[in-house]
């Protein structure tokens, strides 16, 4: 059966060794259903976050996010993307039939929800369609979360614009803020609609997916790339001072349907050439160390005719020297030497942009020295095709 809004795992997270906790893996999964993977029938197990000793693989503990049909917070569909912070995990059911949030202490394991139903005080009584990336930001300990689209699911479908919030960073959990309104001015005159992936780059900068960077202490525009934008997870590297944006259909001229988008975090921001990776591809993150950024690249031999299928894999050679497969997939790497154009962010402390295509390896400019706070997200849709 093709998976759906309802299978798993999905979104997934590690932590590492804190005091008294050995490093855990934490994996959102969907629910389990009287006849497996069909929805159709009853609701055997809610949706659950899975929490996993990272060195054992034992299973420590496993949460429910929702709370059973009938209830508020069903947790009917999957729990899909998370973040960490302040040893909190938020982790998201982001199907309308759902529309919550689930705060997880890391220790405890107690729970906390906030509905986006439309009914909901602790939500500022949005309502959601569609519940995108979080962030936690440690520059004020509160975190961020994209909703991509607010009003009720319609058919055809006819999509409000979007919001970006602020939520407290501890119990009791509220959203505090709208920060970004997109139905308002002056967010609705740059042409994005909401963010789906987000990324925290130097102080203030908060990235959105859509190549909009807004600040974080009152959301006012900092600058907007639209030809880096219409991507889902982005991710902010901060030895390279760069965001990497996972665009599954490109706005630039380049040799693929996907692409890369890239931008310089600057202070002032400003874009660079795009590299080509493949079509639907929409996940990236970056290492800060090796300065690598990684693209999961999906397989032709999931897709049906007459596509578009990719060619990005083949290009390539993996850790043994064999050509990698566009059957099959395969997860891209670009990097490249340092260049000399790039500004120097006052939390970055480093330069260059990835660039370049292939599995194993790629051509372009990119890396740089420094030390800063980054971070971005990445997961699995559960609708992969």
């Amino acid at each position: 059966m093709p998976r759906g809004n309802w299978s798993g795992p999905n979104g997934v997270i590690v932590i590492g060794k804190t005091k008294g906790s050995a490093a855990q893996v934490w994996a959102a999964d969907g629910p389990v259903f009287s006849t497996p993977c069909n929805p159709a029938t009853a609701l055997a197990t809610p949706s659950t976050v899975k929490v996993l000793d990272l060195n054992s693989g034992a299973t420590i503990a496993v949460i429910p996010t929702g709370t059973g049909a009938g209830t508020k917070t069903p947790g009917i569909r999957r729990a899909d993307e998370l973040c960490y912070g302040s040893g909190v995990v938020l982790v998201a059911n982001n199907d309308p039939l759902d529309n919550f949030i689930t705060f997880i202490d890391q220790t405890t394991f107690g729970v906390q929800r906030i509905r986006f139903d439309g009914t909901d005080p602790n939500g500022l009584n949005i309502l959601a369609d569609g519940i995108e990336q979080c962030i936690f930001n440690p520059r004020d300990g509160k975190f961020y979360l994209n909703i991509p689209n607010t009003g009720p699911v319609t058919v055809p479908p006819t999509p409000l614009p979007g919001v970006t919030v602020r939520i407290s960073g501890s119990a009791p959990f509220k959203v505090e803020k709208i920060i970004a309104d997109f139905s308002k001015a002056p967010w609705n005159t740059t042409g994005c609609t909401g963010g789906t992936g987000i990324a925290l780059g130097p102080n203030p900068q908060l990235a959105l997916s859509c190549g909009l960077i807004i600040s974080d202490q009152d959301g006012s525009i900092v600058a907007y790339f639209p030809s880096e934008g219409n991507a889902d997870e982005m991710w902010f590297n901060p030895t390279t001072n760069h965001y990497f944006l996972a665009v599954s259909t490109c706005k630039q001229t380049v040799t693929t349907t996907g692409c890369l988008g890239i931008i310089d975090a600057g202070p002032p921001p400003s874009a660079d050439t795009v590299a080509g990776t493949a079509p639907g591809s929409h996940s990236v993150a970056a290492d800060s160390l090796t300065n690598q950024v990684y693209v999961p690249i999906r397989g032709n031999a999931e897709v049906a005719p007459p596509g578009p299928f990719g060619t990005t894999c083949s290009k390539g050679k993996d850790v043994f020297g064999l050509a990698g497969s566009d059957a099959l997939g395969c997860i891209a790497i670009y990097t490249g030497p340092s260049d000399s154009d790039d500004v120097v962010a006052g939390n970055g402390n480093g330069n260059g942009n990835g660039n370049g295509e292939g599995k194993g390896k790629g051509k372009g400019k990119g890396n740089g020295k420094g030390k800063g706070n980054g971070n971005g997200n990445g997961e699995d849709d559960g609708n992969d095709n």
